[in-house]
């Protein structure tokens, strides 16, 4: 029981985070693989605020992972970097002429850049952790009509 527990508490905290690194080491790799530069891997990851690669990333995951394993909560794993989102979102105030929003959510960059400098580490997480928890309820869904056809076969 503590087991599940355990893993269940650790998937919340660390899988997001274990996504964007996974995700960062495949787009490095692959860049590295056709001669690019560590400059337009990096482009990739964080050029935009939307951050395409790591929700692709996490719909995969999300997917796969609810798909073939029985692992609790993988719902929820949005839950801990909103929280994280919410509180920065409280105690980091926007630059001066930029909405809250923009800030956090949009293009609205500071000192030059094109996010603001906490929106990789912060915004980033809770894209990925909202599209992986998205995608484990569509894998547990045909997790779970797979399961209902073989009983139903097995019967006929």
């Amino acid at each position: 029981m503590w087991k599940i527990v355990l893993r269940s508490v650790l998937h919340q905290f660390f899988c997001p985070y274990a996504l964007l690194f996974i995700t960062g080491i495949i787009t490095f790799s692959v860049i590295w693989m056709f001669h690019g530069t560590a400059k337009t891997a990096s482009y990739i990851l964080t050029g935009t605020p939307y951050f395409p690669i790591q929700i692709a990333v996490g719909a995969i995951a999300g997917f796969l992972v609810a798909r073939y394993f029985d692992w609790p909560l993988t719902r929820w794993t949005w839950v801990v970097p909103l929280g994280i989102l919410l509180t920065s979102m409280l105690f980091v105030p926007p630059p001066h002429g930029v909405s809250l929003f923009g800030y956090w959510f949009g293009w609205s960059g500071a000192s030059g850049r094109v996010f603001p400098p906490l929106q990789p580490g912060i915004t980033m997480p809770f894209y990925l952790s909202v599209t992986y928890s998205l995608f484990s309820l569509l894998g547990e869904r045909g997790r779970n009509h797979r399961r209902r056809h073989s009983v139903h076969e097995s019967n006929g």
